[in-house]
């Protein structure tokens, strides 16, 4: 099996051509695993034009805003598949992908809509805002569903965020199939910083539907306007409203390799 290891913004990700007759659910826990496994935060399965994506833990994604950017410079530079604009189709749902920059490979992604609620299947504002206790303290958090579950919280200082906290988040019941946690420091109506913990991998360098779910909230709230900035450990994400949700970035691709069944990894 012939690997190929990409990142966005420092979100990293395994990609493969799909064969049927791998569980990749299993496959994922073992290959993304940080110390037994090659190692990322993702692995992405290519069924062009479907991109099946597979968190660290090997629980299947609806979708991922870096891991889709990922798969399109891979299709573009691997496969070889040349187009103006790639639909790329992840669990049913359809996302417009667009190359802006072939030197620096920023590319645009459409997310689509977002809805307000902790239930996928809903659109009405009813869950938008929600307070948790933990700890005897009260937390207000903002729910939204773009591309996947998210959790907004909004912080003054990313100093000692709390893990245990984001995971009582990420898998309470609450949430039907759990939720990414993140959280976000305003710095000014153009400009955010936020850090996210993905359901079934953890803390990560970066989220891209994370980041759209966090300027849609902000826009939301009458805290940013149509255009935002977002400040990740790794690198930089933009984020614009249009009458869809736009997430603007790159990708990178860091290298490939073949591994064989005997090193027990397939």
């Amino acid at each position: 099996m012939i690997l190929y290891k990409y990142h966005g913004c420092g979100n990293d990700f395994l990609i493969t051509s799909f064969d049927e007759n791998i569980d990749y659910s299993l496959y994922a826990k073992k290959i993304c695993h940080r110390k037994l496994g090659i190692g990322a935060d993702g692995l992405i399965v290519d069924e062009y034009p479907k991109m099946h994506f597979y968190n660290q833990d090997g629980s299947k994604a609806s979708m991922c805003g870096n891991g889709i950017r990922c798969y399109v410079r891979y299709l573009y530079e691997v496969l070889h598949i040349e187009e103006e604009q790639y639909v790329i189709n992840v669990k049913d749902c359809k996302y417009l992908c667009k190359i802006l920059d072939y030197t620096t490979f920023n590319m645009s992604v459409n997310l689509n809509q977002p809805k307000f609620s902790k239930n996928v299947m809903q659109t009405v504002n009813e869950d938008f805002e929600k307070n948790f206790y933990y700890q005897n303290k009260k937390i207000t958090l903002y729910n939204i569903f773009l591309s996947t579950m998210h959790v907004v919280i909004f912080v003054t200082t990313f100093h000692h965020l709390d893990e245990n906290l984001a995971r009582f988040i990420s898998n309470n019941p609450y949430y039907q199939n759990g939720c990414n946690v993140n959280f976000v420091k305003i710095i000014n109506d153009k400009e955010l910083q936020v850090v996210t913990y993905e359901k079934g991998v953890g803390f990560t360098k970066a989220c891209g539907s994370g980041v759209a779910s966090s300027f849609v909230v902000c826009q939301k709230l009458g805290l940013c306007g149509k255009h935002i900035t977002c400040h990740l450990e790794l690198g930089v994400l933009e984020v614009y409203e249009n009458n869809d949700i736009y997430l603007i970035g790159n990708s990178h691709f860091l290298y490939q390799m073949k591994v064989e069944e005997q090193d027990g990894l397939c």
